[in-house]
């Protein structure tokens, strides 16, 4: 009951920091949502979105949590602190998520494929392509 309260909280805080996203940082017409990149990186690797947005730092979630920390840094305009603050993080921790994705994506060529294939998905012909901005 307490674990079901908790998740319930969060995605209420979730859903109200959506509302918000475009008070804080108002995106290019068309631009791509952090939205719409943490509902398919969720999708994709079958977790909650309390969970990906949560605390836990298990291998299973850290991973997709700093995917989605890294497509959101390349693939948006926005800061380090308008995605820390929609993953509930400050901007320390995007940067370090970051920093991690590039520093596998140099060392492990099997990552680097996976990175390079979702930025792929969201190209125009991928299947999450939104008209972003250049």
């Amino acid at each position: 009951m307490f674990i079901e309260e908790r998740i319930t909280a969060l995605e209420r805080r979730v859903q109200i920091l959506e509302a918000r996203e475009p008070k804080r940082q108002t995106p290019q017409a068309g631009e791509l949502s952090l939205s719409v990149i943490v509902d398919a990186v969720c999708k994709d690797f079958v977790i909650s979105l309390s969970a990906l947005m949560g605390k836990r730092r298990d291998a299973k979630i850290v991973k997709p949590r700093h995917i989605a920390m890294w497509l959101a840094r390349n693939l948006t305009n926005r800061s380090t602190s308008s995605i820390g603050g929609f993953f509930f993080r400050d901007h320390a921790t995007i940067l370090n998520a970051c920093q991690s994705v590039e520093n596998l994506r140099d060392t492990n060529p099997d990552y680097r494929a996976e990175t390079d294939t979702w930025l792929q998905r969201f190209q125009p012909n991928g299947s999450e392509h939104v008209n972003r901005k250049s």
